[in-house]
């Protein structure tokens, strides 16, 4: 097994804007030269947020992956695993300084996306679904 690549994570401050992000290159190999399962040679994050005030935040995930290879039924490294980005959005509001109430939606456009295939036995696991939460921390 080979793997070169390069990573790269950084974090800005712009006025009430603030952006995390990461970006993630490999290029592998396994010893008989194929490309590793479930492998994309590209995978990424942004999360942009705006801190309105000190009780109001509204941001969201980015993370995305490029194609990937899996096994099939007819062989190894046959099924091509699509690119795909999946966004998440939140808000959060403190309602006092010990209560914080979010508003969270993971996968908000509902994309269907496929981390693997099962090997080619006729299944594959998806990302997640649409999903919406709401929830209220307090720290005491």
């Amino acid at each position: 097994y080979r793997s070169t690549g390069l990573e790269l994570e950084g974090a800005a401050r712009f006025g009430v804007i603030s952006v995390v992000g990461g970006l993630t290159y490999t290029d592998a190999k396994q010893a008989d030269g194929r490309a590793p399962k479930r492998q994309a040679k590209v995978v990424y994050q942004l999360t942009p947020t705006v801190n309105f005030s000190d009780e109001l935040s509204i941001g969201a995930g980015i993370v995305g992956t490029g194609k990937s290879q899996d096994d099939g039924p007819s062989g190894p490294l046959t099924i091509t695993l699509p690119a795909y980005t999946v966004v998440n959005a939140f808000v959060t509001y403190a309602l006092t300084p010990k209560a914080t109430l979010t508003l969270a939606a993971n996968n908000l456009f509902n994309e269907l996306a496929y981390t693997e295939s099962n090997d080619g036995r006729g299944a594959a696991r998806a990302y997640t679904g649409r999903t919406v939460k709401a929830s209220l921390r307090y720290n005491f």
